[in-house]
Order: C-alpha cells, then structure tokens, then sequence
C-alpha cells in the first residue's frame, strides 16, 4: 500500500496525443472537403437578360427562371458524403479504443481473474460475478463505489465430482461379503 492507505498505481507510459489530433483534423477536413468534390449537376450559368436601349421603349425583360434542381443527384452526394463521414467516424472510433486501450487486450489473456457476469439493478447499482482462479465472488457495487464482496463455495458440479470419485473409492476398497 503506498501512502495515506492508497494502491500504488502501476507506471503506464505517457500517451502522445498527435495521433489523435491529426485524425480529428483528417475528419473534419474530409466533412468539409468530400460534399465539394463529390459530383454534383451541372447548372448552367446563369445569363443577364437582354435589356432594350432605344430612347422611349423602356421595357423590362425578367430573367428566365432557372433549372429545378436534380432531386436525384442531390441525394446521391448527400448519401456518399454521410457515408463517408460515417465511414470516417467508425474508423477513428475503432483507432482511438486500440490506441487508447492497449493494456485490455493484454489484460485478457490473464485468466486468474476475469468478470464472468454483471447484472445491472437499477439506480447504478450493480451485482458482478468474478472468477478468481477455480473460486468465485459476488461484488456488490453502486454509485458510491464497492459495498460488498461474498466469496462463493465451490461449484456443485465440484462437489458431485468430489463425491463420485469418494462412493467410487469407497466401493472399491469395502471387502466383498
């Protein structure tokens, strides 16, 4: 126990945070750069109406009215650029639990101690079954931190094993009559 009755905690190394950054900043590029460069209709220019000069005719000429727009293509390009920022989001998301998490994947492979099952009881309390080498336990926890750890008996099937082998040996040693 280190100081004040506190665990000693273990030395991780630092964690550069550049990775990360250049992801976040590839992201938010692309979310800004894909809806330009993906390809869209093709409007035509639009064109300034002819306006008459003779000396009395004064007459006004309205522009024509534009193209509708191509409902097709515009849900096209708004379906690959979500698409493509949605593929962009999962893919960092991925990256960021490896990145973030090494010593998980390490930590699994230990299997004295592992988290058999947790059974959530409302109101962020929660009853965990941990195995610990061949026993288990029942944590009991909630908002505040731990409350209670009930070590279990052996398993049943144990127990049975137990007996058989002890009635198999019993009745190969009682003299036959």
């Amino acid at each position: 126990m280190g100081a004040l009755g506190q665990a000693p905690r273990a030395a991780t190394r630092p964690r550069s945070w550049l990775p990360l950054g250049i992801i976040g900043v590839a992201a938010v590029l692309a979310g800004m750069i894909l809806p330009q460069v993906i390809p869209s209709a093709d409007l035509p220019a639009p064109s300034n109406p002819p306006v008459s000069t003779s000396g009395s005719n004064l007459t006004y000429t309205p522009p024509t009215w534009p193209e509708p727009p191509n409902h097709q293509a515009m849900f096209v390009r708004l379906l690959l650029g979500t698409v493509a920022v949605l593929g962009l989001c999962a893919g960092t998301l991925w990256l960021c639990k490896r990145w973030l998490a090494p010593g998980a994947s390490a930590a699994s492979g230990n299997k004295e101690l592992r988290l058999v099952e947790t059974l959530p009881l409302g109101n962020r309390c929660s009853v965990h079954l941990v195995q610990i080498g061949r026993r288990q336990a029942l944590i009991g926890a909630d908002a505040s931190g731990l409350k209670t750890v009930v070590p279990l008996p052996d398993s049943f099937a144990g127990d049975l094993v137990e007996a058989q082998e002890a009635a198999a040996w019993n009745t190969t040693t009682l003299p036959s009559n």
